[in-house]
């Protein structure tokens, strides 16, 4: 993978591939990390469908909530995801529009937002999000459209829940990340601007952007007044503390990189 970062690039932003040693050989596996949680489940979830592999040899992914040190023989069997306020709709018709999924769930209760996969050229990847205000309402909609034989608009889908997201994934810093994101620059500057601190405001793939602050203050009063609130355009802004940046030479785990790791090998 760590020769292949593309096949992980596409599902979101990567905050980085760490390719163990063993004995100063590569141990054979690689810790992807996403800086969305969201789009790491993306990813497990083609992954597994697609039977993704490398060099002509079937990979197996796994979802963990720490990087793994080595090898794991044993691979846990994941069943259904627990009940959660957002559902997982895979194999979605390329051609389905917000409007359809709209339609389609709002029998079932509030819905706080709706995503669409997308790549970062802005093509469909086959699978979409629909979160809704509680987990009693997305449960309603999961088993009733269970009982319609799994299909949407025809076409035969995988319906699980998705993971509930931590609240937060990393601990408070003057950086703060954006995800899920429909809005322009523009707005997100306009949301911004009665915020003292803010150095600099940048767009990333996927509808994912950073804030630097000043200070962890600063940053931390930012995220606080517009965490689940909308731009003057109706566009929902989720946003987190980011990880900081690792120290030159080396990657997010503390381990120094190798030459031929992210970063270094395309």
């Amino acid at each position: 993978m760590g020769r292949h970062p593309e096949k992980a690039e596409k599902f979101g932003t990567l905050a980085s591939i760490d390719m163990p040693d063993e004995n100063g050989r590569p141990a054979g596996f690689s810790n992807i990390e996403f800086e969305n949680a969201e789009d790491a489940e993306s990813f497990y979830r083609a992954a597994a469908d697609s039977s993704l592999s490398f060099a002509g040899r079937k990979a197996r992914i796994e979802l963990f909530d720490k990087p793994q040190k080595e090898v794991v023989r044993t691979w846990p069997q994941r069943g259904p995801s627990p009940p959660s306020n957002t559902i997982f709709i895979g194999h979605i018709p390329h051609d389905i529009a917000d409007a359809d999924l709209r339609e389609l769930f709002i029998p079932y209760g509030n819905i706080a937002r709706i995503s669409l996969g997308r790549d970062s050229s802005g093509a469909r990847r086959g699978f979409a999000h629909v979160e809704f205000e509680t987990t009693e309402e997305a449960s309603a909609a999961l088993n009733a459209l269970k009982n319609q034989h799994d299909t949407i608009l025809g076409q035969e889908v995988h319906l699980d829940f998705a993971p509930s997201k931590p609240k937060s994934v990393h601990p408070p810093s003057n950086r703060l990340y954006f995800a899920q994101y429909d809005g322009t620059l523009q707005e997100m500057q306009d949301a911004l601007r009665k915020h003292s601190g803010v150095l600099d405001v940048v767009m990333l793939k996927n509808r994912n952007g950073i804030v630097q602050f000043k200070s962890v203050e600063e940053a931390t009063a930012a995220k606080q007044a517009l965490d689940k609130t909308k731009t003057s355009n109706g566009h929902l802004i989720n946003i987190f503390y980011s990880s900081p940046r690792p120290k030159p030479n080396e990657n997010r785990f503390g381990n120094r990189r190798r030459s031929n790791s992210y970063g270094n090998d395309w």
